[in-house]
């Protein structure tokens, strides 16, 4: 999760309203280049609350607490300013009603280290925020107000009544009947947010909520069965009071056919009461639900618009309607639909404004068209350049998508077991072009010291790789440093330091780049800028992207930034303090593309010189060196004496190695546990039909509460989804804990259930004929997967199989299936090898082959 350290909200949303631009009469201009808009709902374009890394005061205090007497003996001490560093561990519940005169943040020490096992709630409280905590659901009410929830994970949901000047950011959101609820608030945002699992509703918007916006979140995968019919997002009057002024932009919003019984209706404003809707806006949102329900509107009755939306059919065609409803006795006279691409618009009281959609009509098959089947962002870019509604032409979320494939906002998902979804490999220059094409890229000369580009500034003292000493001032193309593709910097990790301070923040500007178009020569590329007011830092690894982002940068400003990266993860230092980390198997022991410093590369032909978006401002001290380092770490590496490398250039600090044919404690092979439940030997092909699968009744020896599923499985393709191995059904039904290992789009995915809640891993890049080593564990506490003998993730879940009846699946999945019911679906095409289930949980890896 990108945000980290201290808020200041107070006022903060007010001042941005005082200064926005309401919605007049007239509908925001059709044609823009980025979604900023001259007479939106609100101008909401700008994050609202400052982000402040350094320049506490000395009166401000920071508590650090590690049990509950601490913690609320730190509440009781704190003033408005002072934070309190939560110590890993678990906490309870927590009940706050301070009214503090400023901000004070409850922030983890370590990002989802601090657990509170009980609900939080806040009653007439202000000026809190929480940041970096796990916790198993949050309330806030009675007017409580200047509230914030950033970079956490609730397992039961949010919820929100009577509440002023509130922000929901960057949390992983799941749980609940609704997993997020918005009951009477005002002034608020909810943004980049993964929001998932609920039983009814993902989010819920009621009563007099107002001045609102809901922008760039991810929410996916509810899991309800019937009766209830859930919506995405749905918003209602009550008691009342109608909501109002609101934007919904650049949402994704996936309801996943293979799990719930029912289908999702998308954004649905619904149950108008009094004059109807006003001032809603819903633009660059994109779409993928079952239901004709994707786009409702009840009551329409000023300035509701809908506009620039991408939607795009389920499998058998549903979904992908707007419609507007004869429902509730309302003309809709206030409603303007336009720019959207959908497959219908049910226009059903014909008072609305429609003009310049584009219909693709039922009949028409979704994957002739996009580029996937929805879960995933990219999925929604048209296949062909000549589609009238091809990127660049204005229809659609094409402002959205372009965003996205330039790398200039975050997708929503955060999940730390699901990575964010991969851009495609196009990047724009700093004017988003009419179309997705290479921007134009002119060579520059660099004017650095002689020096600066030859080999002298590579490896000058065998342990940092690149050193670029003192100040230097870039204002030009001309001052940009650019040192072409060497082999010292071909290292699988290190670790970037350096001093900026930029002139001027606006625009965007690069501060250090190794990069190029796309994709291109292997991917493995990173790059670290400004973008008007926030430092963005991007790293690829050939097939995805992860992104750390950091609000309120100011001018003339001195800021130390610290980058390290290897051994899947990179991590950021801004002045001393780590302010993000994220999974990414980026290394440069591929990148031969040239490194720029005070410009953006990523726009280059591979291997080839040549910049954009030159920064303004000072770059010092530039510092690179092989291997990961904190910032204490890279002080005594760089402090220490120089030594002679030996002659296989092992890293100083490694010169003396250990016994080179010691396998590390996790590559020892464990021996197969005694205890085989189920054993599957040999090689099982299955020819990627349903009715290849092994369809097994359920019996009591695998009725265990602790157990590993381990497998070796070879597909001979990755795409759509394909059932591995399943003991599963549709939702919870049957108490839940259930389990299904599968493919989708190059993906293996691994999923247990317990009564209530999912944990889900990914590994990515899964590949036609090559074989993998699955090994899938469950105490009853943890969950946890290794692929290959590597462990990919571990979450807490409570799953255990005591009581799952369910039938077991090999070559297939049955989690669509009404419980103790042997219906399959999604055969595997491939061989399944020594498919073994044990009923302990086996950690260690297993030799499987």
């Amino acid at each position: 999760m990108a945000l980290s350290s201290s808020l200041s909200l107070q006022g903060g949303i007010r001042a941005l309203l005082a200064a926005s631009q309401l919605v007049g009469d007239s509908p925001p201009s059709r044609k823009r280049k980025h979604r900023s808009c001259t007479t939106c709902v609100n101008e909401f374009n700008t994050w609202y609350y400052p982000l402040t890394l350094t320049g506490t005061t000395s009166a401000m205090s920071t508590f650090t607490v590690s049990n509950d007497a601490q913690l609320s003996s730190a509440l009781k001490s704190a003033k408005g300013g002072d934070t309190i560093i939560l110590a890993d561990g678990n906490y309870s519940g927590l009940e706050i009603t301070n009214d503090y005169s400023s901000m004070v943040t409850i922030q983890a020490a370590n990002p989802g280290k601090a657990n509170f096992n009980g609900s939080i709630q806040l009653d007439g409280a202000s000026n809190i925020t929480f940041d970096g905590i796990t916790t198993k659901g949050l309330r806030a009410d009675n007017y409580s107000s200047d509230i914030g929830v950033i970079n956490s994970t609730s397992t039961s949901g949010l919820y929100f009544r009577d509440v002023s000047n509130l922000t929901v950011a960057n949390n992983d959101i799941s749980g609940g009947t609704n997993a997020l609820t918005l009951n009477d608030v005002q002034y608020f945002t909810v943004s980049n947010n993964d929001i998932h699992g609920a039983a009814s509703d993902l989010m819920r918007i009621t009563g007099d909520s107002h001045h609102g916006l809901i922008e760039d979140n991810y929410l996916h995968d509810i899991a309800a069965d019937r009766p209830l019919h859930p919506d995405m997002i749905q918003v209602f009057g009550y008691d009342g009071a109608m909501p109002h002024d609101l934007r919904f932009t650049g949402n994704h919003l996936y309801d996943d056919p293979a799990t719930g019984s029912v289908y999702a209706q998308g954004i649905f404003l619904s149950g108008p009461i009094g004059e109807g809707y006003k001032n809603i806006q819903v633009d660059n949102n994109i779409i993928n639900v079952g239901s004709p329900n994707s786009i409702y509107i009840s009551g329409g009755q000023e300035n509701v618009v809908i506009e620039n939306n991408t939607l795009i059919p389920w499998p058998g065609e549903g979904g992908a309607i707007i419609r507007i409803a004869d429902r509730d006795g309302y003309s809709n006279e206030g409603v303007t639909v336009r720019d959207n691409v959908a497959k219908q618009l049910l226009d059903e009281t014909g008072q609305s404004t429609i003009e310049n959609n584009n219909y693709f009509y039922k009949g028409t098959d979704g994957s002739v068209l996009f580029q996937g089947d929805g879960e995933d962002w990219q999925d929604f870019i048209p296949k062909s350049s000549s589609s009238p509604f091809a990127l660049g032409n204005g229809l659609g979320a094409d402002a959205r998508l372009l965003e996205l494939l330039s790398g200039t906002s975050g997708s929503g998902d955060n999940s730390t077991s699901t990575p964010a979804p991969t851009p495609a490999p196009e990047e724009p220059a700093e004017e988003v072009q009419p179309a997705p094409e290479v921007p134009e890229v002119t060579p520059e000369e660099p004017s650095q010291p002689a020096d600066s580009n030859d080999d002298a500034a590579l490896n000058p003292n065998g342990k940092a790789v690149l050193s670029l000493a003192g100040a230097h001032e870039i204002s030009s193309s001309g001052d940009v440093i650019e040192i072409a593709p060497d082999s010292a910097l071909n290292v699988d990790a290190a670790t970037i330091a350096l001093t900026f301070n930029a002139d001027t923040v606006s625009g965007k500007r690069g501060i250090l780049t190794k990069d190029a178009y796309g994709y291109t020569g292997g991917g493995d590329h990173f790059v670290a800028y400004i973008e008007k007011g926030t430092l963005k830092l991007r790293f690829q690894d050939g097939g995805e992207d992860a992104f750390i982002t950091v609000n309120g940068i100011k001018a003339n400003t001195d800021y130390d930034l610290q980058v390290s990266f290897g051994n899947g993860d990179a991590t950021v230092w801004l002045n001393g303090q780590k302010v993000g980390q994220v999974d990414t198997e980026m290394d440069w022991s591929g990148n031969n593309e040239y490194l720029q410093v005070g410009a953006l590369g990523w726009a280059s032909d591979t291997g080839e010189a040549g910049f954009n978006n030159v920064f303004d401002g000072t770059i010092s001290d530039v510092v690179i060196v092989e291997n990961e380092y904190d910032p204490a770490g890279l002080a005594a590496a760089l402090q220490a004496e120089p030594e002679t490398p030996a002659e296989s250039e092992t890293p100083a600090e490694n010169e003396t190695p250990t016994e080179p044919e010691t396998p590390v404690e996790n590559e020892t092979p464990t021996e197969p546990a005694s205890g085989t439940v189920f054993a599957l030997t040999g090689d099982n092909e299955f020819n990627g039909s349903k009715s290849d699968a092994i369809n097994l009744a359920h019996e009591s020896g695998l009725a265990i509460d602790e157990g590993t599923i381990a497998f070796t499985f070879e597909a001979d393709k990755v795409n759509g989804k394909q059932g591995l191995v399943s003991k599963d059904a549709s939702g919870y039904e049957g108490g839940g804990d259930h389990f299904t290992a599968y493919i989708h789009n190059g993906k293996l995915k691994v999923r247990f259930q317990d009564g209530e809640d999912d944990a889900l891993f990914v590994f990515r890049n899964v590949k036609a004929n090559t074989e993998y080593d699955v090994q899938a564990y469950f105490d009853g506490e943890n969950v946890g997967v290794l692929v290959n003998g590597e462990l990919i993730g571990q979450q807490a879940n409570s799953m255990d199989w005591s009581t799952n009846e369910e039938y077991l699946q090999v070559g297939g999945m049955g989690w669509g299936s009404d419980t103790g019911d042997d219906e399959v679906n999604y055969g595997f095409d491939g061989t399944l090898t020594d498919v073994t289930i044990f009923d302990t949980a086996i950690q260690q890896p297993l030799d499987i082959a």
